[in-house]
């Protein structure tokens, strides 16, 4: 019997023969992270990593926003302590949110475990082929499990079982790889993929490019999921080559490989997804939401922060301005793609069309940078929709793709973003 490409990245790290469902333990060889708290190395008797060099720090994701730089400096001062090398710490002005930053420089490479963050939507790693995994939950008291890896270098997880989404079909126009996974989620539920790993695939999934996939990948985990996964193509394997030296082994799932349970989709014909406050698996086509009226839109997040995400947003707002009663927040996920958006001309664009920039950052997808206030309706591309996720405890939040919130920046209203191209 063959093996999944996960079952075949944990037996290559931990050095044994593994199944779904055994205990594995394996040596890290990066961990990135965005927090580091003197206090917590204290707390345990000890102030020490296990090799420096091979911890990375990007500051500027959640900490892009003044309530955060006191963050920000206490994480600097602890990394100086330990040793950790100034190369290895990417600061306000050169980063962004840690995933997309993870990606971007090569650190995330096909074949081997990823696991960095605290945060649910650390699954996006998997687009790159790699097994992804948060460190820990973001609310584990004092957050000592990622401080003990990095005491140790070590983690253990235990194998989880995979199922197989094979996608097929052309998606019509406006309609992206975000709808696709809402799409699959609402027919899935919050508990249809409970504790195994997403291994996405099929003719739909080759033909997107890798920002695409990221986006398929993101919130994987709103499925009940361990972790989402593709296997590493040539797009992949390019991708990693243009940005980091370091040698590195794709590895894929056999043709034989041992499935829990596979599932079969035509997305030829959906439309545009929106996802219902305050619930994040309630899943509609547009056309039940059009006419929403709505105070704020946001295109960001890690789910739908990249430079592929900027294009349909600027396709949408190109020639069109902001309803007046809107405020459009477009926050690129990192600075390189704040960059290139500028030098495509993008950046004025979006001016143009009367939305704000601020600096790459997590910004308002967790309430900094704009916060909801009051009993304000918004439409966004951020990951989460439960109350208070974006500022007020009494906002409303629908989340969409980067072009159904452009569509619905410009009409004041949440409608079908085919109409506007």
């Amino acid at each position: 019997m063959g093996k999944t490409i996960t079952e075949k990245i944990l037996q290559k790290a931990s050095g044994m023969e593994v199944r779904a469902g055994d205990f594995v333990r394996f040596v890290l060889n990066n961990i990135v992270i965005n927090q580091l708290c003197q206090e917590e190395f204290e707390e345990l008797g000890v102030f020490e990593v296990f090799d420096p060099e091979k911890i990375k720090i990007v500051i500027g994701g959640h900490r892009g926003s003044a309530d955060k730089l006191e963050d920000r400096y206490s994480a600097m001062l602890s990394a100086k302590k330990l040793g950790i090398p100034q190369s290895n710490i990417v600061d306000l002005g050169s980063g962004g949110i840690e995933h997309h930053v993870s990606i971007e420089r090569g650190w995330t490479l096909p074949g081997t475990v990823f696991m960095g963050g605290i945060d649910g939507q650390t699954p996006i790693h998997g687009a790159m082929g790699c097994v992804a995994a948060p460190l820990s939950h973001e609310h584990t008291h004092g957050h000592l499990e990622p401080t003990a890896v990095l005491l140790t270098g070590k983690a253990w997880m235990r194998v989880p079982p995979s199922m197989m989404f094979e996608l097929r079909g052309k998606l019509q126009d406006a309609v992206t790889a975000r709808d696709v996974f809402e799409w699959i989620l609402g027919e899935i539920g919050p508990s249809g993929a409970m504790g195994a790993m997403m291994e996405f695939r099929g003719p739909l999934v080759e033909e997107m490019n890798v920002d695409e996939r990221l986006a398929l990948c993101c919130n994987s985990a709103f499925t009940g999921a361990f972790s989402g996964i593709i296997n590493p193509d040539e797009k992949t394997i390019e991708y990693v080559k243009g940005r980091n030296d370091e040698p590195f082994e794709p590895l894929t799932s056999d043709p034989d490989a041992k499935y829990v349970k596979t599932f079969n989709f035509d997305f030829s014909s959906i439309g545009p997804q929106v996802v219902v406050p305050p619930k994040r698996h309630i899943v509609k086509p547009v056309k039940e939401l059009e006419g929403t009226k709505i105070d704020r839109a946001f295109i960001g997040s890690c789910a739908n922060g990249s430079l592929h995400d900027m294009r349909v947003a600027a396709r949408l707002l190109e020639g069109r301005e902001v309803a007046p009663n809107v405020l459009l927040n477009v926050t690129p996920a990192t600075v390189e793609t704040l960059s290139k958006a500028a030098k495509e001309g993008l950046v004025n664009l979006f001016m143009d069309a009367g939305a704000i920039i601020p600096a790459p950052a997590c910004g308002m997808c967790i309430g900094c940078q704009t916060p909801l206030v009051g009993d304000e309706v918004c439409v966004a591309t951020s990951t989460c929709n439960y109350p208070g996720r974006m500022g007020s405890m009494e906002a409303q939040i629908y989340l969409a793709s980067p072009a159904t919130v452009a569509a619905s920046a410009i009409a004041g209203k949440i409608v079908d973003p085919r109409k506007y191209l």
